[in-house]
């Protein structure tokens, strides 16, 4: 019976040559450019849609929660869900108290 033969791959590395010779000390290239930043802003909202969530379902989710219609709810939840609603719709702005010092004259 005669043994099968192996043969060897060489390991070998080989490296281009950077046509100064071979020494290795060609100048790096320059970095790629780069990614130029979009010309429009994409919509925050596009964002949450591929979920399904737009601000239509968060409305109605939060209205029924407002409307004391969702398990479990409690005067508190409702209280919380007027109060976001209040906030998403834009019917209140925050503001900051504006600070006037009192004089007292006497």
């Amino acid at each position: 019976m005669t043994e099968p033969t192996t043969t060897r791959k060489s390991t070998r590395r080989t490296t281009k040559s950077s046509g100064n010779g071979g020494n290795g000390s060609a100048a790096p290239s320059p970095p790629p450019p780069a990614t130029p930043a979009p010309l429009v802003d994409e919509d925050p909202e596009d964002e949450f849609e591929s979920y399904g969530l737009t601000r239509r379902v968060v409305v109605q989710g939060l209205l029924i929660e407002a409307r004391g219609e969702g398990k479990d709810s409690t005067s508190s939840t409702r209280v919380s869900a007027w109060e976001k609603l209040g906030k998403l719709l834009k019917m209140f702005e925050d503001k900051p108290e504006e600070y006037s010092p009192r004089v007292l004259l006497g």
